[in-house]
């Protein structure tokens, strides 16, 4: 983890903190309270806060002086900057944003967001010589131009698409051994398959489609591994009925063909 802190200042808003933290096992953080607002926008991975599922490339808000906690995912990494001033409601509201309430965004140009997140840390975090207040006026601009991109999704709006894209995964866990088609999966959870896709790329920023096929690829190399099948038996036991479409589609993941993974 790291931590860059910064003097409050008398000016409308300014910037207090700017930090980055790689987690590789899932935790817990808080519940507790700060009395700054605090940004952070996550580029690996995905976190539980305040009843938002928030994946890679979205950002949420955490209001000033409100308690909030949030659990982390596996392999999680995000950056932060908390900021404050008389001057940051008025900023926000200029953006149509709301800052008095946590809040969940969705960003525009996320790759744009992220490489200028990367550049800050490298420049800050390698450099301790550099004037604070340069680094605070680079950070602040970061902060400022980022917040045209930011899109908020109310909280009714995010639970519905959380409950049908779990709906639809919990369904794609149950039946990953079968050829079962996308259609088939969003008729089971009565919504079209152009909402399904949508929802569960949101949720989980991949699709559908990708998702069975992750889960099919973890669950034959578990196969290969722990269990005497041969390579057409785990075949289809996750849903193919070609061993030589598993092959190359194992290979393709792996780097490895199921041959060589039995050996």
């Amino acid at each position: 983890m790291f931590v860059k802190h910064f003097l409050p200042d008398d000016g409308g808003i300014y910037v207090t903190e700017f930090g980055h933290s790689r987690i590789e096992q899932s935790k817990s953080v808080g519940p507790w309270s700060r009395e700054m607002y605090i940004l952070h926008y996550v580029t690996k991975g995905a976190c539980e806060f305040s009843g938002f599922c928030v994946g890679q490339g979205q950002a949420f808000l955490i209001a000033k002086g409100r308690f909030h906690s949030f659990t982390v995912s596996d392999d999680y990494e995000h950056y932060w900057i908390g900021f404050d001033g008389e001057a940051v409601g008025q900023i926000f509201k200029a953006f149509g944003l709301e800052c008095r309430a946590h809040q969940l965004f969705f960003v525009d140009h996320s790759e744009i967001v992220a490489a200028r997140f990367a550049e800050l840390f490298q420049k800050i975090s390698g450099e301790d010589g550099q004037d604070a207040a340069d680094l605070s006026s680079g950070i602040l601009s970061a902060l400022t131009a980022m917040l045209p991109l930011l899109k908020e999704e109310k909280h009714a709006e995010a639970c519905e698409r959380r409950n049908y894209a779990e709906q639809a995964q919990r369904v794609i866990e149950s039946n990953y051994m079968y050829p079962i088609k996308m259609s088939e999966i969003a008729d089971q959870i009565h919504i079209s398959e152009k909402h399904m896709y949508r929802v569960f790329l949101k949720r989980f920023r991949m699709s559908p489609q990708q998702y069975l096929f992750k889960t099919r690829m973890k669950i034959a190399k578990k196969h290969l591994m722990e269990t005497d099948f041969s390579v057409k038996e785990v075949a289809q036991s996750v849903g193919y009925s070609s061993p030589p479409s598993f092959c190359k589609a194992f290979l393709k993941v792996y780097g490895v063909t199921p041959t060589e993974v039995k050996k």
